[in-house]
């Protein structure tokens, strides 16, 4: 979005207006007649034009067309607690339900525009991918419309360390391309009478070596020092921020809610209504919600949304996109924009990387570690790297380090408060702990994954990457079957309700009134009627596999599910029909979203496993 050109005040004419007359009375020949025969309003033109190309458009990952800031620009949240500075007993924490996020406990979500209007020096940190450099343009273009009052100077600091150039220097050298004569008076000036509105972005972006990052925050201490009366943001990641900064605000970037999630994709889709409603009619079914909790980045909200634009649909392999958000993040999104960090990570090759993080994501996922302890963490990731064929044995692994440099790289794993980490998102711990079980299929790993998830619901997503993943998953479906009729082989109790779920209701009843001889029994049949009819949702899909498989049906299986178990014992026999039941749901959605070599055989194999005609 342009400036308007009439309305829109310039830098140009606001230095002229202020003190313009002043620096042309300066007496000085020298000083006096540049400024006597200087074109503002070309001055203002180019200055406009300038911020206009480098600032009001971004190019997004995955997408080789640039688009306008503005269009897509969803208003910041910013936390007012950083979750470095958090403290949990780990004690009350670790047995919390598995989406449990302690960081959203007790803290207070804040505008970041009001936060940086309140404070002359603010410090924005955030997860890559978070929209902290967007943020950054959007100040911009606010103080290019006249909607904040100081002049806007926006520095790359990667770029600043790159020229070798001073701070002063590097500014003075956006003016003078502007055509401003003695362009180090007027940044002087603008700095010292408070009328600089001062971004600098990327401070994660400047590498440790020859000790750049070190003289980057001394000149950065030294020039907001000097000229303190302007207005600074600096951005940074999380795990590079070093809080060497005093006398600034600190905030951290929140994830996206449903409504800033709501907002950024009704602006995506503006010009396409037809589009917006097709996505919207997807977006909150169950089956995704793993898409939905990635989307709290900005970043992978938008590989989402490229992803909708090219089939107007979410692809039942959803694990596809899982690998396009690990990829972006793990290698993409700093080459796109050129950056080398630091070394301390650079000896992994990319496919190291992504086994470290599925070594770590299995064997945590599998103790049911969601919130882990960082001693916990860094030492998973020493048992990975001392077996490297090429690790030297005599040297001490610095898994700590290691662990810094993953999440400031790639923000795969966080910190959520002191000393306890997490994968960004549950979806990528199951994402990785699928793949790990995947490459590891010739080492056993097919028989724990099954018997992992007929004991233990929780698996149900990480099954169901896993199955997706396998160039031919028959071996690991016709497996799941056989284990899921082992559920109730020998019950005969259960044996008898499942057979008889397709008779008259009212025979049904009596059955289970003839095993029940208590109260309770009345209380039961409800649920029994549930059951029911969850069993014949998924006759019925079963029916229609593949072609027209059934959605809605699923939907209204798993809403059953979910209000019959939370009424019924765990250790009734009803408990294990429904048990039954959802690896039966389960074993159809591993089917329908994988590649198999004898489909119809394991079709079949499936209709007997569940007697439903």
């Amino acid at each position: 979005m342009s400036p308007d050109p009439v309305s829109a005040p310039s830098a140009a004419l606001w230095l002229w207006d202020t003190f313009g007359e002043k620096i042309s009375n300066l007496g000085a020949s020298v000083i006096k007649a540049p400024w006597k025969k200087f074109n503002w309003l070309r001055a203002e033109n180019e200055y406009r034009s300038k911020v206009h190309s480098q600032l009001s458009t971004i190019r997004l990952l995955g997408n080789s067309t640039p688009i306008d800031v503005e269009s897509i620009y969803t208003d910041v949240q910013v936390l007012d607690k950083l979750s470095a500075m958090r403290r949990f007993n780990f004690e009350d924490i670790k047995g919390k339900p598995i989406d449990y996020d302690p960081f959203n406990v007790n803290t207070i979500r804040m505008s970041a525009l009001e936060i940086v209007k309140g404070h002359n020096r603010t410090y924005i940190l955030g997860k890559p991918g978070a929209g902290k450099t967007t943020f950054l343009k959007h100040l911009a273009m606010l103080a290019c419309r006249g909607q904040l009052k100081e002049t806007p100077i926006y520095i790359s600091l990667k770029e600043l360390s790159d020229s070798r150039m001073d701070l002063l220097e590097f500014i003075c050298e956006q003016f003078k391309i502007c055509g401003f004569p003695n362009a180090k008076i007027v940044v002087e000036h603008l700095l010292s009478n408070g009328n600089a509105l001062v971004l600098l972005d990327g401070l994660d972006e400047v590498n440790h070596e020859e000790n750049a990052r070190r003289k980057m925050l001394q000149a950065i201490t030294k020039f907001t020092t000097q000229y303190s009366g302007s207005r600074f943001c600096i951005t940074c990641r999380v795990a590079a921020n070093e809080y060497s900064f005093d006398n600034f605000t600190y905030v951290e970037i929140a994830d996206f809610n449903e409504g800033q999630q709501t907002t950024f994709i009704c602006k995506w889709y503006s010009l396409e209504q037809s589009k917006l409603e097709l996505f919207n009619s997807q977006w909150d079914k169950v089956e995704n919600h793993g898409l939905r909790e990635l989307a709290k980045t900005p970043l992978l909200l938008t590989l989402i949304c490229l992803a909708f634009d090219e089939t107007l649909q979410f692809s039942k392999r959803r694990v596809d996109l899982y690998a396009e958000a690990v990829d972006a993040l793990l290698k993409k999104w700093d080459s796109s924009r050129a950056i080398v960090r630091g070394d301390i990570y650079k000896q992994l090759e990319p496919v190291r990387k992504k086994q470290l993080l599925s070594f770590v994501a299995y064997n945590t996922f599998s103790r049911q570690e969601y919130l882990i302890r960082k001693n916990v963490v860094t030492e998973e990731i020493r048992r990975f790297i001392v077996n490297l064929p090429y690790w030297d044995d005599k040297n001490e692994v610095d898994a700590e380090q290691i662990l810094k440099a993953i999440e400031s790289h790639h923000g795969l794993l966080v910190e959520r408060a002191q000393n306890i980490y997490s994968f960004s998102h549950l979806t990528i711990q199951e994402y990785f702990a699928a793949l790990y079980i995947s490459e590891n299929m010739a080492n056993g790993y097919l028989g724990i994954l099954v018997e992992c998830i007929i004991k233990d619901i929780r698996w149900r997503e990480v099954m169901l990457m896993c199955s997706s993943m396998q160039s031919n998953a028959s071996m690991l479906l016709t497996v799941f079957a056989q284990k899921t009729w082992e559920i109730v082989a020998g019950e005969a109790g259960i044996v008898e309700l499942v057979t008889a779920i397709d008779n008259e209701q009212q025979v049904w009843k009596n059955t289970y009134r003839k095993k029940t001889s208590d109260a309770s029994a009345e209380m039961q049949i409800p649920h029994l009627e549930m059951s029911r009819e969850l069993a014949l949702e998924i006759a019925g899909s079963l029916s229609l596999i593949p072609e027209k498989f059934r959605t809605t049906a699923l939907l209204r299986a798993r809403r059953l599910m979910q209000e019959m178990g939370s009424l019924v014992c765990n250790k009734s026999e009803l408990s294990k029909m429904s048990h039954y039941l959802q690896m039966t749901l389960l074993l159809i959605e591993c089917l329908h979203i994988s590649s198999v070599d004898n489909r119809s055989e394991i079709e079949e194999m499936t209709l007997r496993v569940l007697p439903l005609q």
